[in-house]
């Protein structure tokens, strides 16, 4: 019965006809006569997926020893005459988006040191233990974007068929480490930018606005209703909408009676060419300590043209954030503010009344605030 093999070879640049099997990988053929409708491609799904993340692995490996093996000859060749002995192997472990990887580094003594060294660390990133390659870092700081950090490890090892590839501690870390990268990018690019003297002619990059998947508004289940509602005159609104968006069905209707029911159904505000969007908040995590918190300020920036997230702590936050926000007005525009009426952003709003030309405070938070 034939069955398929996959092969990983290799071969000279001279003599390409001639190869050098490293691996090789044999897909059993299913007995067909136990094959069922419901189950046959989710087992053949399965177990190229598995066999394939094998192949992936071995073949990282394959490179690896490549080049282990020229950064040992390369130190060889700066010592010669002498010889540099090869003391035996040492291995190092790679999380990757194929698996878990023990990658072999040759140990070699330096004849003029007698010194220990691995000249495969010369292109490894420093490390004190375990390597997670990037492709693996972005999985795993996206993901916890939707979801926590349990199901997110949960579904890591899923995809790379490690159980236990990363832990949901290790994915904490990771994320606070790209947002501590993050901030000290953006506080170097506000740096950057108040030493200069053309911050009016400026425009802070921005990511280009995308039409959202779903527009807000009721479910079209509940047109028929709301048509008749509104032919009634009625002052409440039909169950499934809140009144907030009913009254602003109505006053929209009194303005202009011929808007169609779609047109009502998505009715909300539209930001104008000329109008930026800030909304400030802070987010707040608990300590290990009893009725303590840790800060963390965030902020949302958008234009006609795109937006802009931020986030960090104390000053050096408010400091990049307004050095972006006045390079998002600039002339012409005006700023439309939602926040509540945290000190802090009191502050910074301070900070920008003089150049801004006008400013609205989050209307919600406020009347939540005097009625406390």
């Amino acid at each position: 019965m034939r069955h398929i093999r996959v092969l990983i070879c290799q071969v000279d640049a001279g003599t390409p006809d001639l190869m050098s099997e490293l691996a090789c990988f044999d897909l059993a053929t299913p007995d067909v006569a136990t094959l069922q409708p419901e189950t046959a491609l989710d087992a053949l799904e399965a177990t190229t997926q598995e066999t394939g993340n094998a192949i992936l692995r071995r073949l990282l490996h394959a490179q690896w020893d490549q080049i282990d093996a020229a950064l040992v000859a390369r130190q060889c060749a700066q010592v010669a005459p002498a010889v540099v002995h090869q003391d035996g192997q040492e291995t190092v472990t790679v999380a990757s988006r194929s698996g878990l990887l023990h990658l072999s580094r040759q140990v070699c003594v330096d004849p003029r040191t007698q010194s220990h060294t691995l000249p495969g660390n010369a292109v490894l990133p420093p490390h004190g233990g375990i390597i997670i390659t990037r492709g693996l870092q972005e999985w795993g700081c996206l993901l916890p974007q939707e979801l926590s950090f349990e199901p997110v490890a949960r579904l890591l090892g899923w995809q790379t068929h490690e159980e236990a590839v990363l832990c949901a501690t290790t994915l904490r870390s990771l994320v606070r480490t790209h947002g501590q990268i993050i901030r000290q990018a953006e506080q170097a690019e506000v740096a950057t930018l108040g030493q200069r003297d053309d911050l009016a002619t400026l425009r802070p990059p921005l990511v280009p606005v995308t039409a959202p998947r779903r527009r807000a508004g009721w479910p079209k289940e509940l047109s028929a209703a709301v048509d008749l509602a509104l032919a009634a005159g009625a002052e409440r609104p039909p169950q499934g909408i809140r009144q907030a968006d009913w009254e602003r069905v109505l006053d929209a209707r009194r303005q202009e009676d011929a808007l169609t029911l779609e047109h009502l159904r998505h009715l909300g505000p539209d930001l104008a060419p000329e109008q930026v969007l800030l909304t400030i908040d802070a987010v707040l995590t608990r300590t290990q300590h009893a009725h303590q918190f840790w800060e963390v300020r965030t902020a949302r920036l958008t234009t006609a043209e795109g937006t802009r997230c931020l986030s960090g702590t104390g000053d050096a936050f408010l400091q990049t954030l307004r050095i972006l926000t006045l390079l998002s007005v600039g002339p012409g525009r005006s700023l439309l503010l939602l926040a509540d009426g945290a000190r802090w952003i009191r502050a910074f709003f301070r900070t920008l009344v003089a150049p801004v030309p006008t400013a609205i405070m989050d209307w919600w938070h406020l009347r939540q605030s005097v009625i406390r």
